[in-house]
């Protein structure tokens, strides 16, 4: 449940944005990751989350809905992006089916709710960077449960 409540979901797109985007010339990356790609799958691979939880006055003040049990945010924000780019031929064609493949991959297996596994580079950075937001963002809620 990491970034779990207010602008959680806005966080942690940042986060995920703001990995790649700066990993890709650490890593010597630029010929063979687009940023273009990365930056547009970054900023939709969470979007469908936005229909998976709503609020509660019960604690933690979020709890999931039917949609997470019936169709699931990876699913959600595929389409999300499908009926966007598809506004805009130009990126559609460029980037449709490769930005697609990033969000479809993003959690990295199926066993993970991912209908793909990581089949570009693009797809595997964001799933890595997903995980290092996802990671550390639980690292803090679990130091603050341990205290002093």
């Amino acid at each position: 449940q990491h970034h779990f409540g207010e602008f959680g979901l806005v966080r942690h797109t940042w986060e995920v944005v703001k990995l790649g985007l700066n990993t890709i010339p650490t890593l010597n990356l630029e010929q063979k990751v687009s940023s273009v790609e990365y930056y547009f799958a970054a900023l939709f691979h969470d979007t469908g989350k936005m229909y998976d939880y709503e609020e509660t006055p019960i604690e933690p003040g979020w709890q999931g809905t039917n949609h997470k049990r019936l169709i699931h945010h990876i699913s959600r924000s595929a389409l999300i992006w499908h009926d966007v780019v598809g506004k805009f031929p130009e990126l559609n064609e460029k980037y449709h089916d490769a930005v697609l493949h990033d969000i479809l991959a993003h959690h990295g297996q199926r066993e993970y709710g991912s209908p793909v596994a990581p089949k570009s580079r693009a797809a595997w950075l964001l799933h890595l960077c997903d995980g290092i937001s996802a990671r550390m963002d639980d690292a803090d809620r679990l130091d603050i449960l341990k205290g002093p």
